[in-house]
This record gives C-alpha cells, sequence and structure tokens, in this order.
C-alpha cells in the first residue's frame, strides 16, 4: 500500500535473496524427505501403458487434460523408473523456475519497495500452495501454472507500460505463448486470460475516476485487440481438443456440496493463508498415504479473520476504489475454484477434502498480484472524506510507520509459514509409500520367475484406479523386472509392506475323482484314446480324445479365479482349460510332473481340458480353484 519506493536497490535485492533462498531450501527438505504418493504411481503405470505417444500425452485424467506434465513424468519413468530423485529434480527446477518468475513479477509491477518484498514473502512461503508444489502429479501441473500466472503478468504491466509499437507486438506474443505452454500442463491455465484482461483493465481503471473508466477501456481494448483475440483464439482451439478428449462418463454431482466446499476452501485456506496458516496438519487416514489435510486451531481462524477484516477496513479508508479490488479478487477465487468443485462434488466426496489445499494454490499469486495492484490506487484526502475523518486523519498521521507495520506482519505472516512447512514436513514425510516402493523393487528385481498381476496394497493405490494400480502398470518400467502374465510356476505376491513372498490357492472348489498325490510320471498302459485312467487315479488324454471334463466338488459362480493345476505331461507345449462359461485360457505345460498356476473368469459347475499337440499325453492329477492369497506368517 505504498505508492513509493521505501527500499535502497541494494536492500531490496538482499531481503528478495534471502525470501527466495529460504523458499527454495525449504520446499528442497520437503521434496527430499519426499516420496511418491497415490497418483505420482498413475501417472507411472500410465506410461508403462502407452509410452509417449500422442494417445498418451493427451489422454484425460479424470477430467484433466495435461500432456506436459505426462511428458515430464513419462520422461522420468523412461531415466529412472520408481525412483524418486528425478521427480523431486524435475519438482525442485520447476518451482524455482516458479520463484524467479515471482520475483520478477513483484519487481516489474510494483517497484524496490517494501510492498514487492511484502507479495513477494506472502506468495514463496504460503503454506496454501505447499502441498500443491511436492507432490509430484500435482507439482507437475501447478508449478508450470505458477510460472505463467507470474510471467504473464508481469508482461501485461510491460506492455501496458510501453508505447513502442513493435515492443508492444513482441511482449502480446510472449504472452500468448506463455498462456499456451502452460495450457498444456494444466487446462486451469485458462485462470491466466481472465487475469491479463483483468489487470489491463486495471491498469486504466483503478488511476482515475469512474467518469472516464468507459473512455479509458474501450481506449485499452483498441490497443490491446491483438492479444485479446490471441487469448481468445488460444482459449477456444484449447477447448475444443479438451472436449474432445472426454472419455468418462462424470459421476452424479450434488450442488448442494458445492457452497459446503467453497466455505471451507475460504474459511480454511484462503483467511488462515493470510497469516501464515493453518499451522497445523492432520492425516485423513493415518499411516496411509496422501496430503495432509489442514487443520488451523479455532484461535487462529478468529485472529486470521480480525487481521484479514483490519486489513480490508484499512485499504478502503485509505486507498480510493479498494473495493474495487477486494471484490475483483473475491469473484476471481471463488470463479476459479467454482469448476474444480463442482466437478468433485459427489455423493462420494468429504467436505474436508478441500482443505488438503489440492484445488487452490494458484490463491496464493493471486494475492500477491491483487497486493501489487494497491499503489495504482490514489489516496484518500481526509478533508475530502465525509466519514471517519478522525480514523482517516490517524492513518495519514501514521504513513511514515506504515512500512514498518507491514514489515512486521509480514514477519508474523513468514513465521506462521515457516511453522505451518514445519508441521506439514512432519506428516509428509511419514508417507509410507517409498518404504512400500523399495521393498517392492527390491524383491520383485530378484524374483526369477512369472509373476500374476496384482492390485497395489489398497492403503498405497485405491483400486478404483484400476487398471494402474496393478504391479504390471507400477513394476513394469523397471529393467530388470519379471514376466508378467496370467499363469506362473513361482505363485508370489506383495504383502503389505511391499515385500514379495511365496502365495499359494485358497481353494473354494476341487475337482472330483483325481488323486491326493500327483502321479510321478504318464502311467503305464496310456495310450492313444486313452481318456481316463483307473479310478482314483489321474485323467490321461491323448490322440484322438483331445479334451475331458471333471465336476467340481461345488459350482462356481461368475468371478476371475485362481487355479492350480498339478499335470504330468509327456512333451512340453500348450492346453487349453474352460469352465461351463467364461474365457478360454491356454496355459503352457512342459514335460514332465509339474504344476502351473494360472488366472481365468468364468463359473460353471466343471474344468474342460483340451490338447492341441497330437504327440503329446497329458495326464491331469489334480486341480482347485480359488483365490491367490498369502498364507499366514510363522
Amino acid at each position: 500500500m505504498l505508492s513509493r519506493p521505501a527500499l535502497s536497490s541494494r536492500r531490496y535485492w538482499v531481503v528478495a535473496g534471502v525470501l527466495v533462498a529460504v523458499a527454495v531450501l525449504l520446499h528442497t527438505v520437503v521434496v527430499a524427505q519426499g516420496s511418491f504418493s497415490t497418483d505420482d504411481l498413475v501417472l507411472i503405470g500410465h506410461y508403462q501403458h502407452c509410452g509417449l505417444s500422442s494417445m498418451c500425452l493427451f489422454w484425460n485424467h479424470h477430467g484433466h487434460l495435461m500432456p506436459g506434465a505426462f511428458l515430464l513424468s513419462g520422461l522420468a519413468t523412461r531415466m529412472a523408473p520408481v525412483q524418486w530423485w528425478l521427480p523431486a529434480l524435475q519438482l525442485g527446477l520447476l518451482h524455482s523456475i516458479a520463484v524467479l518468475a515471482t520475483l520478477r513479477m513483484v519487481t516489474v509491477i510494483s517497484g524496490k519497495r517494501w510492498l514487492s518484498l511484502a507479495a513477494l514473502g506472502m506468495v514463496l512461503l504460503s503454506p496454501v500452495a505447499l502441498p500443491s508444489t511436492v507432490w509430484w502429479s500435482a507439482g507437475l501441473t501447478f508449478l508450470p501454472l505458477w510460472a505463467g500466472l507470474a510471467w504473464t503478468a508481469a508482461d501485461t504491466v510491460v506492455l501496458c507500460r510501453s508505447t513502442d509499437v513493435d515492443r508492444r507486438q513482441l511482449l502480446m506474443v510472449r504472452i500468448i505463448l506463455v498462456y499456451l505452454l502452460t495450457l498444456f500442463f494444466y487446462e486451469k491455465a485458462v485462470l491466466i486470460a481472465l487475469v491479463v484482461a483483468l489487470m489491463a483493465m486495471g491498469w486504466v481503471v483503478l488511476p482515475t475516476s469512474h467518469q472516464r473508466w468507459v473512455a479509458e477501456i474501450t481506449e485499452q481494448v483498441r490497443r490491446g485487440r491483438p492479444l485479446l483475440a490471441g487469448l481468445v483464439m488460444t482459449s477456444f482451439l484449447w477447448m475444443i481438443v479438451y472436449f474432445s478428449t472426454l472419455r468418462e462418463t462424470p459421476p452424479a454431482h450434488e450442488f448442494a456440496q458445492v457452497p459446503s466446499l467453497l466455505g471451507r476452501t475460504l474459511t480454511h485456506g484462503v483467511v488462515p493463508g493470510v497469516v501464515g496458516g493453518p499451522w497445523r496438519w492432520e492425516m485423513p487416514l493415518p499411516g496411509e498415504p496422501g496430503l495432509p489435510w489442514a487443520h488451523p486451531p479455532l484461535a487462529l481462524l478468529i485472529v486470521a479473520a480480525v487481521v484479514v477484516a483490519a486489513i480490508i477496513v484499512v485499504t478502503l479508508l485509505w486507498r480510493s476504489r479498494s473495493w474495487l479490488l477486494w471484490t475483483v479478487f473475491v469473484l476471481v477465487v471463488i470463479a476459479e475454484q467454482l469448476p474444480i468443485l463442482l466437478a468433485r462434488s459427489t455423493a462420494d466426496t468429504a467436505p474436508q477434502v478441500v482443505q488438503s489445499f489440492r484445488y487452490m494454490p494458484e490463491v496464493a499469486v493471486l494475492f500477491g498480484i491483487t497486493m501489487l495492484m494497491f499503489p495504482l490506487l490514489t489516496h484518500v484526502e481526509p478533508s475530502r472524506a465525509k466519514n471517519y475523518t478522525r480514523f482517516r486523519e490517524t492513518l495519514h498521521a501514521w504513513h511514515d510507520k506504515l512500512p514498518t507495520a507491514v514489515a512486521l506482519l509480514s514477519t508474523i505472516v513468514v513465521a506462521g509459514s515457516l511453522a505451518s512447512t514445519v508441521t506439514f514436513n512432519h506428516l509428509w514425510r511419514q508417507n509410507p509409500t517409498g518404504p512400500y516402493l523399495a521393498n517392492a523393487v527390491r524383491t520383485i528385481s530378484q524374483h526369477g520367475g512369472r509373476l500374476q498381476p496384482q492390485p497395489l496394497a489398497e492403503h498405497i493405490l485405491s483400486s478404483v484406479e484400476y487398471p494402474n494400480n496393478l504391479t504390471s502398470r507400477v513394476f513394469g518400467v523397471l529393467p530388470q523386472h519379471p514376466i508378467f502374465s496370467t499363469w506362473t510356476t513361482t505363485p508370489a505376491l506383495l504383502d503389505e509392506q511391499g515385500v514379495l513372498r511365496p502365495a499359494e490357492v485358497q481353494p473354494v472348489t476341487h475337482l472330483q475323482g483325481l488323486p491326493a498325490q500327483p502321479a510321478a510320471g504318464i502311467p503305464s498302459g496310456t495310450s492313444a484314446g486313452t481318456s481316463v485312467g483307473a479310478p482314483g487315479g489321474p485323467s490321461c488324454l491323448a490322440a484322438p480324445v483331445t479334451g475331458v471334463s471333471h465336476p467340481f466338488t461345488s459350482p462356481l459362480v461368475y468371478y476371475t479365479w485362481d487355479v492350480e493345476l498339478h499335470y504330468t505331461a509327456s512333451i512340453s507345449g500348450t492346453i487349453e482349460v474352460t469352465f461351463d462359461r467364461g474365457e478360454r485360457v491356454r496355459v503352457p505345460v512342459q514335460a514332465g510332473t509339474h504344476t502351473v498356476w494360472f488366472r481365468m473368469a468364468g463359473a460353471g459347475g466343471q474344468m474342460t481340458v483340451r490338447l492341441f499337440d497330437p504327440a503329446m499325453v497329458f495326464c491331469l492329477n489334480d486341480a482347485q480353484v480359488g483365490s491367490l492369497a498369502l498364507p499366514p506368517q510363522k
């Protein structure tokens, strides 16, 4: 709210450098102590499925179109599969770019003054933006949005100040290109077009009387017509691309839930964030991955509300048309929050989900831009004031002490932000995904045989992310991964800690009339045309009889079952197994007496085995059907 520079150039850059260094250091510490979490594994599975093809990059993921994020995550997965150091490096580089863009923004818009440093500290250290800068899948979308928003905001002000035609054209082209690049990472970057337009209008409206607003806006639109046309055209084309990629049927929305979500966004996010809140975080499900939820104490909510009210009152009485800035800020925040809150307003959504700050990190940047626009406003003269004259005169008498007040408030905010960061990091580094993945990578790489795909532990990645929650998707990118298939001769599963352990079928039914112990070899006397051996002995097949059916001890409902099949084969080859209804599964067999485990979907009261090789003699010794599971640890 200062209209004149209050700092020497050297002091300004020293303080700004300290803020930048602290922000980068804190971010580096939190990222280095973190690991993959939930949606990060979806990115890995998505790359394993379709690589870096155009279909993969422009896949609409739960309503998000983010080809740039898929590109970066795919490159990281290709170069360092299931290793945290490269995603952490990506987050660090993107964060540094966003920080430097913010430093440029505050310096260009407001100059070397205390207000610029206050806005810089507010944006860089705000806990509102913290979760989305350390979570890989969120950071790949938000950090480019942050950088693009800061860069275009600064370019917009330079454009408004410039009278050189060539320079203005260059700035317009650059704004459009940065806008397009940011859209490439996050569809929410349409916010940039709105902010650029509002800042350009505010540049001519805020310093002038309302009688000239129409004329000033008309002239600004005329001068910025190429930029306006470029932003509109880019937005329109991107919307066409976005809606053409929608493949999922949206869930039924609970419109009545939107006010509750929006209210929590403001009361638990925006308002406490002004004073460095929330200070306190909690895990929604202790011991499970995910973002901590903000849980600000009641005292902080009250203090923050008082501080926000005081700031608004002081600015309204100190600067003309401050109400216009605050109104625009609130409306923009609501406008950019409504689409995502509407998309998340379903019967399965808890109102507390917004307390993860997943959907509001750009609010910190918007608040910083709003702060930087205050110097455009003119002072309210005490002699011309009709109301609250004594209060306004007191404010003017404290004019010289205002920088100290701003610095004091900024110090409180920074201290609160540091406290919030420390408490957040305490919970964030307890994420169990890192140890789980480390155990899985180690034991899977040591496994010599085939593995059947299995879902990751539910507390690591929810089954709603199927098929990206399968081990074949997440660990299929490893350079020394085993072959994932529907059959194996060495059944194994990951336990809750990610350790690969031998597994066994927990049977729900058996085949009738087969021996309890497998045959040591092909029974003597088995020849072409034999279909069933002696009672209680193995069931053998040889040409021309190539198929045999055996009933179950109890019928099966339709399900994806695991089958443990004991057999003896004269030569290696392939058999086909079916139930009464369901899939036909081809299973490779080896010469000799062996056991094979395979997975198939079906139902019925019997199992049928067929041969393909007329030279093979195949004996079915035993089979049981159920679910593959880990035996109890001794």
